[in-house]
C-alpha cells in the first residue's frame, strides 16, 4: 500500500483522546478519523480539555512502520486563561515556573495553538518538543516580588523548549503599564523582566512609608529585573519631567523640568542587599549626583557621593544612619552650598531643641569653599563637631 492510501474514514463524537498520563486528556471529542497505513490522523471540529474549548486542529499518530510511534498535535484553544495555562503547566511542559506566577493567580481570557510532538518511548521527555501561541485578553495577574496587580491587560504569549516570551499592556493602580518578558525555559539565570508606566507616591508608600514628603506628581518608570544565580538585580531608571521632588539637600526640582533618576539594586532572597549604584541628573540647573548605598548589618544604610555637582557645589559625601536615628556625615571637596538646606523647608517640622536632645551625630568636613547664604563662601574649612549623649564632646 502506498503510505497516503485511505484505508478507513469516520465521523465520531464523544470521543476522548489519552495521550499522556500527566497531562488532561481531550475529552467530548468530535472529529473526523482518517487511517492510513502508516498513519492516523484526527482532525477535530471540536473538544474540551481541562474547561478549554478545542475549536480545531489536529491529533496525528505517526511511522507505524517504525519502531517508534510519534504524537503530533496542533490543536487551537480558547478558554480561560487558569485552565489553559493548567494544561501547559503540566509535566513535563511545566510553563508557570518561567513565568513567576501561580497559574491559580492568572486570570483572562485565552485564544491561541498549541503544537506537541513526542514519542512513545522511553526518551519522551527528552524528545517532547512544544510551543504556545496566544492572546490573553482581559488579563489579571500579580506583578512578582510588589503588591501590585496588573489588571486589563492585552497580552501576547509565545512559549517553547527554548523560551518564553510575553509582552503587552494593561493598567496597575489605573495608570497604563507596559510588560516585556523574556526568560530562556533551560537557564533560570538568562531572562529580562522590563515593566514600565508611571508610578505616582501611593504605589511607593508601601515600600517608602514617607515618600510624600519628598514626591508630587509621578514618575515615568523603567524597571528592569534580571534573574541571578543567588538572586537578582533591578535596574530602575526614573523619567523626573512629571514630577516635583524635594531633595534632602533643600532642593526642589519643579514640575516639568526634565531630569532622571537611575539605580541598580541588588536582592537577595526578595530583600535588598544593596544599591550599587545611584544617579541623579537635572541639566536645566547643573545637577549631578552619583554614589551608592550600602546596608551594613551595623548601620540603617549609608550613602556614599562620589560626585556632588551642581553650580556651586563639587564634592564627595558619605553619610551613615544607624538604627538609633544618630549618624556620621564626612565631607569633602572643592565646594559645597547648603544655602537651601539652612533656609529651605527641610527641617520645618522640627526643632533645633528636638534634634540636639535626641540625635547623636559626627560631622567632618573639609572644603575648599563652603557656600551658606548669598554671600561670599568661607574659604579653607575643616572642621570636626561630634555630639553624644546630648553633650558636646569635640569641636575644632
Amino acid at each position: 500500500l502506498f503510505p497516503y492510501t485511505t484505508l478507513f474514514r469516520s465521523d465520531i463524537a464523544d470521543a476522548k483522546v489519552v495521550y499522556l498520563d500527566t497531562m488532561p486528556e481531550i475529552q467530548k471529542l468530535k472529529a473526523k478519523v482518517t487511517l492510513l497505513p502508516t498513519s492516523a490522523e484526527i482532525s477535530i471540529v471540536s473538544a474540551v480539555c481541562n474547561n478549554v474549548q478545542a475549536t480545531g486542529g489536529s491529533v496525528k499518530f505517526l511511522d507505524f512502520d517504525k519502531d517508534t510511534v510519534w504524537f503530533d498535535a496542533n490543536v487551537t484553544l480558547a478558554g480561560k486563561a487558569r485552565d489553559v495555562l493548567q494544561i501547559v503547566d503540566s509535566d513535563p511542559l511545566n510553563v508557570c515556573d518561567d513565568l513567576s506566577v501561580s497559574c491559580q493567580d492568572v486570570q483572562g481570557d485565552v485564544s491561541g495553538v498549541l503544537q506537541l510532538r513526542f514519542p512513545f518511548d522511553e526518551q519522551l521527555e527528552d524528545k517532547l518538543t512544544f510551543s504556545v501561541k496566544a492572546d490573553i485578553e482581559n488579563a489579571v495577574l500579580p506583578v512578582p516580588q510588589t503588591e501590585w496587580t496588573f489588571e486589563e491587560g492585552s497580552l501576547k504569549l509565545s512559549v517553547n523548549n527554548d523560551k518564553l516570551v510575553m509582552n503587552g499592556r494593561g493598567k496597575i493602580e489605573n495608570k497604563t503599564a507596559q510588560v516585556d518578558i523574556h526568560q530562556s525555559m533551560t537557564d533560570d539565570t538568562d531572562g529580562v523582566y522590563e515593566l514600565k508606566m508611571p508610578m505616582s507616591p501611593s504605589m511607593i508608600k508601601p515600600y517608602f512609608s514617607n515618600i510624600n514628603e519628598f514626591l508630587k506628581g509621578s514618575l515615568l518608570t523603567d524597571m528592569i529585573l534580571y534573574p541571578q544565580k543567588d538572586g537578582q538585580i533591578l535596574s530602575l531608571d526614573f523619567g523626573l519631567k512629571d514630577a516635583e521632588i524635594s531633595l534632602p539637600i533643600g532642593y526642589v526640582k519643579e514640575f516639568n523640568q526634565k531630569g532622571t533618576l537611575k539605580a541598580t539594586i541588588i536582592l537577595k532572597n526578595d530583600s535588598v542587599q544593596e544599591i550599587s549604584s545611584v544617579y541623579l541628573s537635572i541639566p536645566e540647573e547643573s545637577i549631578v549626583l552619583k554614589g551608592r548605598v550600602n546596608l551594613p548589618k551595623d548601620k540603617l544604610f549609608e550613602l556614599q557621593l562620589d560626585e556632588i555637582k551642581a553650580p556651586r557645589s563639587d564634592a564627595q559625601l558619605i553619610l551613615s544612619v544607624y538604627e538609633n536615628g544618630s549618624f556620621d556625615a564626612f565631607v569633602k571637596g572643592e565646594a559645597l552650598d547648603i544655602e537651601d538646606l539652612l533656609y529651605g523647608n527641610f527641617f520645618e517640622n522640627s526643632t533645633e531643641t528636638d534634634f540636639e536632645s535626641s540625635t547623636d551625630f559626627t560631622i567632618a568636613a573639609k572644603l575648599d569653599k563652603l557656600y551658606l547664604s548669598q554671600e561670599a563662601p568661607f574659604t579653607q574649612v575643616d572642621v570636626f563637631v561630634r555630639r553624644y549623649k546630648g553633650h558636646w564632646k569635640d569641636i575644632k
